[in-house]
């Protein structure tokens, strides 16, 4: 790390290993979901001119990176309510000033076979960590699955998402891959909001309508 004692900037980089990530739920809940142990780097600057606001608001810029160590697995509660094999993950995210809102990008996740590049956007955090209050939390997520054979997409698709569609699928669709699927989800508090999907599936058959021929590849 780096003090400056002129402008009382403190910069450091941290780096961690072996971090078992439930030991994190003390900050937030979510935490208690993820079995994962990872190894990653922490870097970020803080101002300490003034300390009087609180905790947070010293924050300039924290950035954070993660890998996986070995398999692990994530529970997503409600409204999702699904758990997730991961044999492989990177998760890349940082705060703006103050911890007011949190970015990530550039995140992958391999849970066995299908893989998902995710990217999220939450808003409100600030909010959250002065009075504990997180119906006011809002998130974003952007993601892309990829090969995802079509006998799985029920074991990966949250049914609580779009339940009518899921049912659908799961009675009318066979066979194929879905080579990519791409989802945004709008999250506020923990009430889902907002999905919106499209799905690129290949050689597979659909019935439409059980008055009408199956349509095959």
């Amino acid at each position: 790390g780096l003090y400056n004692t002129q402008n009382k900037l403190l910069s450091f980089e941290a780096n961690f290993k072996e971090l078992d990530v439930t030991q994190l739920a003390f900050a937030l809940p979510i935490f208690k979901g993820l079995q994962l142990n990872v190894n990653g780097q922490i870097n970020g600057a803080l101002n300490l001119a003034d300390q009087q606001k609180g905790l947070r608001h010293i924050v300039d810029n924290l950035a954070f990176s993660a890998t996986l160590n070995h398999a692990g697995t994530i529970y997503l509660p409600q409204p999702l309510d699904i758990y997730y094999s991961v044999h492989n993950m990177v998760v890349k995210g940082a705060f703006t000033p103050h911890m007011e809102q949190l970015n990530m990008s550039d995140s992958f996740v391999d849970i066995g076979g299908p893989t998902a590049e995710v990217a999220s956007t939450t808003t409100g955090i600030g909010s959250f960590l002065d009075t504990n209050d997180f119906s006011k939390v809002q998130t974003t997520f952007t993601a892309s699955v990829h090969n995802v054979p079509v006998i799985s997409v029920p074991d990966v698709w949250p049914s609580s998402l779009g339940p009518d569609a899921h049912a659908w699928v799961k009675e009318n669709i066979s066979g194929g891959m879905v080579n990519d699927a791409h989802f945004v989800l709008t999250l506020k508090g923990e009430e889902l909001t907002s999905v919106k999907g499209l799905l690129d599936v290949q050689d597979t058959t659909v019935r439409y309508m059980e008055q009408m021929p199956i349509v095959e590849h």
